[in-house]
């Protein structure tokens, strides 16, 4: 049998009412945080899955939110993801994930609001109110956005490459990487300030294998760099690979910084030293903006900008 509203009533010793105001986040505002709260775990830790059909009409909402983004198979993306559909969850919305793939525009017809993680420019929706928030390094700024800054940690782990006596610092990326992307400018700059050659190891696409392959391929034409500075930690992890293969050591013969701060790259030898991205922060702030929108449409653009942390492994 289903689990009921009834149900959930019985087990937090409150009102069907209650219940129901704060599943259906209907009227629920006068309601204390703490009850809310323990109503949404009392409905998780019993599998409550909320008639769709039945609340779109009786509210005039679906309470779906779609989270659009570059591949779900990436880890960063998949963090980012979980993070968002537990955000939604406790306040009872269900996240609709799918890839960057020409369907924006079907899937914003049917949900209540849009998160968009790392694209310039967001989508024109086939609803034009439908509320919109971008999150991560790249946002539109034409809108309300969680951004964050990832130029000031790259400088830093590039003065330690210097500071280390680096000179063949190599950027590895995908050919087409936005050139305002604070991770290449600060390379960019800092690598003219200190009268050193720019090389770049372009990929077809930021993943392992491509990072492995291609790495690998640069280095039979041009040599091995001192230094490498992946653009995620996935290309990393791929050149990690591509320097064990040649009996190389990581960071003795060649240091290797990746980008994201996900848990893989802590489990290699040594741990990866990345550039770690407020994952957490950046989606609450992005969740509380994007149900602020959607509760008034009219309000003021909301705008915030984090700082990513270098994070120190072994491999610098």
């Amino acid at each position: 049998m289903p689990v009921t509203i009834r149900d959930i009533a019985k087990q937090s010793n409150l009102s069907h009412t209650t219940v129901s105001r704060i599943l259906n986040n209907r009227d629920a505002i006068n309601i204390p945080a703490a009850t809310r709260s323990r109503v949404r775990s009392v409905a998780e830790e019993m599998g409550y899955r909320p008639n769709a059909n039945a609340r779109a009409l009786a509210t005039g909402r679906t309470y779906l939110v779609a989270l659009q983004l570059f591949r779900v198979d990436s880890p960063f993306c998949a963090s980012v993801a979980r993070t968002l559909q537990s955000l939604a969850w406790h306040d009872g919305y269900e996240v609709l994930t799918h890839e960057f793939d020409g369907r924006e525009n079907s899937l914003r017809s049917v949900v209540d609001g849009v998160l968009v993680l790392d694209r310039l420019q967001s989508v024109p929706p086939a609803n034009p109110t439908t509320p919109c928030v971008s999150l991560g390094s790249f946002y539109d700024e034409t809108g309300d956005y969680v951004g964050v800054d990832l130029e000031g940690a790259s400088r830093e782990i590039l003065h330690h490459f210097l500071q280390a006596g680096r000179r063949r610092i190599a950027f590895v990326a995908r050919d087409q990487h936005e050139i305002t992307d604070g991770r290449r400018i600060a390379y960019s700059e800092v690598l003219r300030m200190a009268g050193l050659t720019e090389e770049f190891v372009f990929l077809p696409e930021n993943t392992r294998s491509h990072g492995r392959r291609c790495f690998a391929e640069y280095a039979d034409k041009h040599g091995i760099p001192d230094a490498l500075f992946c653009v995620n930690d996935e290309v990393a992890v791929g050149c990690f690979r591509a320097l064990r293969d040649r009996g190389l050591r990581v960071p003795e013969d060649v240091a290797l910084v990746g980008c994201d701060g996900t848990e893989e790259g802590q489990y290699h030898d040594p741990p990866l030293t990345t550039i770690a991205q407020p994952i957490e922060e950046m989606c609450r702030l992005a969740w509380e903006f994007l149900k602020q929108r959607m509760a008034n449409p009219d309000a003021t653009w909301q705008q915030t900008t984090l700082s990513a942390n270098l994070r120190l492994g072994g491999s610098h």
